[in-house]
């Protein structure tokens, strides 16, 4: 279970306790939540193993307290599910800047973004977007979760899902005038039908006996095995650390993989945004910098990040509202 998942089934045990659920099991329920946070979690957040065990430790006892007690316990235990998400799912001010680009300016025309160009230009015009600043505000209509990473064997049919496994074979053949590049791969679990029709490029990426990522929608076949049509496929080198991708509404022209790297390269715009909310507004609400938000926005360390960012962006729309509101009554 991502670290993610374990906050949120912390934060659900202690508002059920809450409102009256059996507090006896509460420990031993809170251990086996806690027991379930996958391996990979610990390395992708060092002092993660300190800080969950402090945080257990700290229910030990409460089934010896009084009503009370255990009740301001429990708030406790919200309060500290809350510090933990600030602490592990949104980025440190240097993790931002290490994914922002080279600043540019909100004006610029679209055309001169990097990675656009005249050609892709006038697609992005056709989605209202004329400029890097208009890039920065289209923001995405959902969220594709690639950190959970699941055996082949307990893959459902249609639903969009990341695997590992290795190419045990592929062929290529041409089929009117189409060519059909078909692979099998294999976990040690099970197996998964791979196929890319007129994606010729993908054949220089495949290597039998090679390890990959493998992003797609599975879906049933007559034949036994789940396929995938077009999946997204990554050499696996080293260790590999999920992410959470963007999911842009298109026109015909521009792919979602390109969508996502163009918008990624034009973020260093974003450092020259101020913040527009006052500072003690912003901190009472525990709302993000504006531009935490912009990046979080499009790509989320978390998907609690992603909310604090959109919580932020549309706070700050309301704000500006109330502001224009208010000084048109002074001019009335």
């Amino acid at each position: 279970m991502l670290f993610e998942q374990v906050l949120d089934e912390c934060e659900m045990l202690f508002e059920a306790s809450l409102s009256g659920r059996d507090n006896e099991v509460l420990f031993s329920e809170l251990k086996r939540i806690v027991s379930q946070t996958d391996k990979e979690e610990f390395s992708r957040f060092p002092l993660l193993n300190e800080y969950l065990s402090k945080f257990v430790s700290y229910f030990s006892k409460s089934e010896a307290l009084s009503q009370d007690r255990r009740k301001k316990r429990l708030i406790n235990g919200l309060e500290m599910v809350a510090k933990l998400r600030r602490i592990f799912l949104l980025r440190t001010v240097d993790e931002i800047e290490a994914l922002l680009g080279r600043p540019a300016s909100l004006s610029t025309p679209i055309k001169y973004a990097y990675s656009v160009g005249e050609a892709r230009s006038k697609i992005l015009k056709r989605m209202d977007i004329e400029t890097i600043g208009d890039l920065i505000y289209y923001f995405p209509r959902d969220y594709e979760d690639r950190r959970v990473i699941l055996p082949i064997s307990s893959l459902s049919a249609d639903s969009k899902v990341s695997v590992r496994a290795r190419i045990l074979n592929f062929s290529v053949k041409k089929v009117s005038g189409y060519t059909i590049i078909s692979a099998v791969a294999g976990d040690g679990f099970g197996q998964l039908l791979l196929k890319w029709f007129n994606q010729d490029y993908i054949l220089q990426k495949l290597k039998k006996d090679k390890e990959y990522l493998i992003h797609g929608l599975a879906k049933k076949t007559p034949f036994g095995p789940l396929e995938m049509n077009s999946p997204e496929i990554e050499e696996v080198n080293g260790e590999v650390s999920g992410e959470i991708l963007p999911v842009y509404s298109l026109t015909s022209g521009i792919s979602m993989k390109m969508m996502r790297k163009i918008t990624k390269r034009n973020l260093g715009v974003v450092r020259s945004l101020e913040n527009l909310i006052p500072l003690k507004i912003k901190e009472r609400r525990q709302l993000l910098e504006r531009k935490h938000s912009f990046t979080a926005i499009h790509f989320p360390k978390s998907m609690f990040e992603a909310r604090k960012a959109r919580e932020t962006l549309a706070y700050e729309e309301f704000f500006l509202f109330e502001i224009a509101v208010l000084s048109r009554r002074r001019q009335m």
